[in-house]
């Protein structure tokens, strides 16, 4: 009779008829040689995930169950979700034959749902190599060399594996937003970002024994940054090294102007509170000139302030890069960044808000490539980025409103001090311009000067090797 009443049960299940599979002896999640954990859907109250095969179900107490290709999840209690009237104890566990697909994207491996307070996250759980391929597209421009590719595909497999666990106390390694890397599973895979991560499967750049800390940005605007001058933390193999080779970007040239009243509030922000901005002047450059430290005079007297520090609270998608000077200041022992033409690259061009199509049309290629790099630069709140990882189709939304606003938008040796004559500009009728190259906090790989090198043939390896230096790869 138990029997039976667990068939009736089963076989009236919302989304679709369930079966007992006792065939089934073993999770692909337990099968794959290197799994790791993506945060796909955060605190979820419902959800619906579907296959195109039958979808196979275990439940927290290890019982399986055959469910058809089409099921509704929702909240119950902490340590249960519903599925139609009844019940089902977490942690729950989906594979298929097929992809899964949760919230229009497609993923390979499994789907694991796990209890987090009043709601419950959605986790894909795949091999990093089958996560690389959701990820390479998103983070760089299939288009560009093989071996640009290739060296993206390193850093990237070399960051998930270093950060696994980092989001171990909610149940998984990884989230999909840019707060990690940027993954869009089957949706995101091309056949040449495939080819990038097979002919580079397991290496990964280390230091010593360890696995190295591998930053990357967009343009470096020709010399990278220390990244001791940026967040603080001495690492030998971050320091600054200068471009190999000149290149042409979308970001090689820009300028910003921000009144004093804009100064004055980013000064706010950092604390470096000095009332109204009477100068701002570049104090110390790095060996390759970019700007280290800044002076602040105001109503309130002067504060010295770091460059990175003030990028931030002006906004990064404003001060695209700390490479800049001020008001047409000239700085000490500066070199010649990369100079833009009208020669097209493969990397999406800033857009305005009029280049959007049909607000409520599918994005391009370039939207979607311009809303990744808004949302690395700080574009996007926690709580936006959430709801557009929750429903796709709100991120032309976002985009529109981030560039209505006019928001579009890397980083090396000593110091040195700059004479306050040749730096020190009061602003006219009340603004700064800040004219700059560059864009990014400027720390480790330049993408666009990886593409340069790679063009210029040189290997994946010699790249990395170049941005940093003092590594070694290593296949595991």
């Amino acid at each position: 009779m138990k029997r039976m009443i667990w068939i009736i049960f089963l076989l009236i299940l919302a989304g679709g008829s369930f079966s007992d599979a006792p065939l089934i002896s073993s999770s692909r999640a337990e099968a794959e040689p290197n799994p790791i954990r993506v945060g796909v859907g955060i605190g979820l109250s419902q959800t619906t995930i579907s296959a195109k095969s039958p979808i196979i179900l275990k439940d927290g107490n290890g019982k399986k169950f055959r469910a058809n290709n089409n099921i509704t999840i929702g909240y119950a209690s902490k340590n249960t979700v519903k599925i139609g009237k009844h019940s089902l104890k977490l942690p729950l566990e989906l594979s298929s034959k097929g992809f899964l697909k949760f919230n229009k994207v497609e993923y390979r491996g499994i789907i694991r749902i796990l209890s987090n307070g009043n709601s419950f996250n959605v986790v894909n759980v795949l091999d990093v190599e089958d996560y690389l391929r959701g990820v390479l597209k998103m983070e760089t421009n299939p288009a560009w060399h093989l071996e640009a590719l290739k060296a993206q595909a390193v850093i990237s497999r070399t960051y998930a594996l270093k950060n696994r666990g980092k989001y171990g106390s909610k149940g998984f390694d990884l989230t999909a937003t840019p707060n990690c890397q940027v993954y869009r599973g089957v949706n995101a895979e091309t056949s040449r970002t495939d080819q990038a991560i097979k002919e580079t499967k397991g290496v990964v750049v280390v230091y010593g024994s360890d696995l190295a800390l591998t930053p990357f940005h967009s343009d470096s605007g020709g010399a990278t940054a220390n990244v001791a001058e940026v967040w603080s933390s001495s690492i030998p193999y971050l320091r600054g090294v200068k471009e190999a080779a000149s290149y042409d970007s979308p970001y090689s040239s820009w300028n910003l102007t921000l009144s004093s009243q804009q100064i004055q509030e980013a000064l706010n922000k950092t604390g470096a509170n000095v009332g109204d901005v009477i100068d701002l002047q570049v104090n110390q450059r790095d060996a390759f000139g970019r700007p280290v430290t800044l002076i602040a005079k105001g109503s309130h007297g002067t504060k010295e302030i770091k460059t990175h520090q003030f990028r931030m609270a002006v906004g990064p998608t404003q001060l695209r890069s700390t490479f800049f000077t001020i008001n047409g200041e000239t700085g000490s022992s500066t070199i010649q960044g990369p100079q833009r033409n009208t020669s097209t690259g493969s990397q999406p061009t800033s857009l305005k808000k009029e280049d959007l199509g049909d607000i409520n049309g599918p994005m391009t290629w370039e939207e979607e490539q311009s809303l990744i790099t808004l949302t690395q630069q700080g574009a996007f709140s926690a709580n936006e980025m959430i709801d557009m990882l929750m429903h796709p189709e709100k991120k032309k939304t976002y985009l529109l409103q981030v560039l209505k606003k006019g928001t579009q938008q890397k980083a090396a040796g000593a110091p040195s001090k700059v004479s306050a004559q040749s730096s020190s500009r009061r602003p006219s009728k009340g603004t700064f311009v800040f004219s700059g190259k560059g864009w990014g906090h400027g720390v480790g790989l330049s993408q666009w000067g990886a593409k340069s090198l790679a063009e210029q043939g040189w290997k994946y390896a010699k790249i990395l090797q170049h941005y940093y230096p003092g590594t070694n790869l290593k296949q595991r």
